[in-house]
C-alpha cells in the first residue's frame, strides 16, 4: 500500500500553531499509537509484566504504518546490535505490536518510559523530549 504523507502536514501545522513540535497519530476507539506526524514512532520502555526493556513500535498488520527503509533499518539494527546497560548488560527486546495512548501514559506515570523517538526517510531521527497527555 502506498500512502501520501501530505495531509499530515496540515495537522502538524495546527500543532505548531498551538506550541507543539509534532503530533502522534492515534487509530480507532482504543487510540492505538501509530506514527508521529510523517514518521515512524518508537518507544523504549520497561515491560509492565516482565520488567524487560523493549523497543516498541506499531505493527504493519493493518497496513496503516509505512513499511519504510528507515523503520526496517531501526528494527534490524536494534535486533542485531543493541543492548541496554542498566547496572548489567540486558538484551533489548524488539517488539512490533499494537499499544494505546493509555499504555504510553501509564508507562510515563509509572516511570517505565525510558525514551521515545521518531524516524523517517525525510526526517532522520528525532528524540522526543516531552510528551504532553
Amino acid at each position: 500500500m502506498r500512502r501520501n504523507y501530505g495531509p499530515s502536514l496540515i495537522a502538524q501545522k495546527e500543532a505548531q500553531a498551538r506550541g507543539y513540535d509534532q503530533i502522534l497519530w492515534l487509530f480507532g476507539e482504543s487510540c492505538e499509537v501509530t506514527e508521529a506526524g510523517a514518521s515512524n514512532f518508537f518507544v523504549i520502555w520497561k515491560n509492565k509484566d516482565t520488567g524487560r526493556i523493549e523497543l516498541v513500535t506499531a505493527p504493519l498488520d493493518d497496513k496503516i504504518i509505512l513499511d519504510g527503509v528507515t523503520r526496517r533499518s531501526v528494527l534490524e539494527l536494534a535486533m542485531d546490535r543493541l543492548t541496554v546497560s542498566n547496572g548489567e548488560i540486558q538484551e533489548l527486546d524488539v517488539v512490533e505490536r499494537k499499544y494505546t495512548m493509555a499504555d504510553l501514559v501509564d508507562a510515563a506515570k509509572e516511570d517505565r518510559l525510558l525514551e521515545a523517538f521518531a524516524a523517517g526517510t525525510a526526517v532522520c531521527f528525532h528524540p522526543i523530549l516531552h510528551l504532553f497527555f
